[in-house]
């Protein structure tokens, strides 16, 4: 409860002031009544207490973690991979607007890896990192994001396990792969 007033106290703190501060590592839009005023870079700025909104995000190097996925190759291999991606934001304004980044850019990246390694032979996939970049980068540039690099921390073969379930029966089936 004190927490909750407190946080109250500093939100209201911030609206009274006629200034804001953008530190170094964000970026963020200045609103007044409801409507893009501009784009704000780190610095000092001013505002109009009550009026001006300010929405900042970060704009220095993040990584993403991805979900292992299963995926069959083009020689069909059943393999798992696992990922993460190292991007940067250029563009507030696209990044803020357009998309939730963080889900929006996990999920095209795997489904990039996805369409990427059904498309090559088990061998093929030592060295793939650069094609996954290219690919998402062209993807979420849109979004006011620059990609700068892809690493697939987990690629391995696996054995694939169905489970089958009719009624109150559960059988389980394995696709046998040689290694």
């Amino acid at each position: 409860m004190l927490d909750k007033l407190i946080q109250v106290l500093i939100d209201f703190g911030k609206d009274v002031l006629p200034f804001y501060i953008v530190e170094e590592w964000s970026g963020g839009l200045h609103f007044r009544f409801g409507h893009l005023l501009k784009t704000c870079t780190p610095g000092f700025h001013w505002k109009i207490p009550f009026a001006d909104s300010v929405y900042q995000t970060l704009v220095i190097t993040q990584s993403l973690d991805m979900n292992p996925q299963s995926i069959t190759t083009s020689d069909d291999k059943s393999i798992v991979a696992k990922g993460v991606i190292r991007y940067h934001v250029v563009d507030v304004q696209p990044y803020m607007f357009r998309v939730h980044p963080a889900d929006a850019l996990v999920d095209t990246a795997q489904s990039i890896i996805r369409h990427t390694i059904e498309t090559k032979r088990w061998e093929e996939l030592k060295n793939i990192g650069d094609e996954l970049k290219v690919g998402i980068a062209n993807e979420v540039k849109e979004w006011g994001i620059v990609v700068e690099q892809v690493t697939l921390t987990d690629l391995a073969l696996i054995k694939s396990i169905r489970v089958i379930q009719n009624g109150t029966n559960v059988q389980a089936t394995a696709n046998q792969i040689e290694f």
